[in-house]
């Protein structure tokens, strides 16, 4: 599970994958997530950025 989330994929598609609840994916593997924040905190910045607020003139 933990390549999976490593890879990106969310926890719902694993949880379906493996026949298990959400909530069991988060609690076990849940520590893998946090330093996944930064990734998203980085995409939003780029996607606001694309979306002109960053554009050049």
């Amino acid at each position: 599970m933990s390549l999976l989330i490593d890879m990106g994929f969310p926890a719902m598609l694993i949880a379906e994958r493996i026949g298990d609840t959400v909530e069991m994916i988060n609690n076990t593997y849940g520590h893998l997530y946090p330093n996944r924040h930064e990734e998203v905190a980085a995409a939003i910045l780029l996607d606001g950025c694309l979306a002109a607020e960053c554009k050049a003139p």
